[in-house]
């Protein structure tokens, strides 16, 4: 059983929860039987306009909140659900803490949200930087809606591609490139901010380790009472289960954070390892190891 399956089995009615951005793809749709609210940042005859001609757009369902700025908790008038599921969502947050905050207060006790996150290994995101626990603190002070210059500019500066695509998961990396246009990403980030409405890029970069260490280290500092299981990456992502601890159970001693956090470090050196391993595979290791400096 795969993880959606696994989901659908878990979400089963009676239980309600919330899909949050399932775009033309949705895991838990209505039509199926589940008890599902949709929510999406564009009603569904907008997803249909985005997505025509690209993608099969007989899956996306009438959406029931379009969200585009504001707490989500402030949709539901304090209504709480089983589950939410958010499937290559939270990489796009402004907020990742904030996004935290609401799914903690939306879910019942005993209540589970359910990830799909692209591990930066495996996508265009590959040279990114891994989010940090500092860089997520600073969106939450600043209480971002909207991404700022250089999360834009980063986003599209070093995008990058293996044979054409951008989600390649465990493909031979033959033909990558590794290098973008900074000139367009210049421009791109400057319309970005000076637009009204809210841009869309990833923001938040991750892989199984370093998603971990992220919340551990949120839980230390108080910021999250989310906890769970992280599956291994499949493909080009991976899943994680969580649910709101018990506040009695959200404090980490000192001694306990630094030993996980030594831990999930050294994971991240492995990943890391198995990132490198791949790309010294690849033709253009070679070539551009062996080919002179150009100044």
């Amino acid at each position: 059983m795969n993880f959606r399956e696994q989901i659908r089995s878990l979400a089963a009615p009676p239980k309600r929860g919330i899909e949050i951005g399932p775009s033309y793809r949705p895991i838990l749709p209505k039509r199926d039987g589940f008890d599902t609210v949709i929510i999406d940042h564009a009603s569904a005859d907008d997803l249909k306009a985005k997505y025509e001609g690209r993608e099969d757009v007989s899956g996306v369902e009438d959406v029931d909140v379009v969200w585009r700025s504001g707490a989500l908790e402030d949709q539901f008038g304090g209504e709480r659900f089983d589950w939410i599921v958010a499937s290559h969502v939270i990489e796009h947050v402004p907020d990742i803490i904030g996004f935290l905050h609401s799914c903690e207060r939306l879910l019942n006790e005993d209540g589970k949200l359910f990830l799909a996150i692209p591990d930066k290994r495996r996508t265009f995101d590959f040279v990114k930087p891994h989010l940090e626990v500092g860089t997520a603190m600073q969106r939450h002070r600043e209480q971002r809606s909207r991404h700022d210059f250089a999360t834009v500019f980063t986003a599209y500066n070093d995008h990058i591609l293996v044979d054409g695509r951008g989600d390649f998961g465990v493909l031979p990396i033959n033909q990558i490139q590794l290098a973008a246009d900074p000139h367009k990403a210049r421009n791109v980030a400057e319309e970005a901010i000076a637009r009204a409405e809210y841009f869309d890029c990833h923001a938040n970069y991750l892989t199984p380790a370093s998603f971990l260490l992220l919340l551990l280290e949120l839980r230390m500092l108080g910021l999250t009472r989310m906890a769970g299981d992280v599956l291994p990456t499949v493909g080009c992502e991976f899943y994680a289960t969580l649910s709101p601890l018990p506040q009695r159970d959200v404090a980490v001693s000192l001694n306990d954070y630094q030993e996980e956090k030594t831990r999930l470090r050294l994971q991240m050196f492995e990943e890391l390892d198995d990132q490198l391993a791949r790309l010294k595979a690849s033709p253009a290791w070679e070539h551009y190891r062996r080919q002179p400096r150009q100044n």
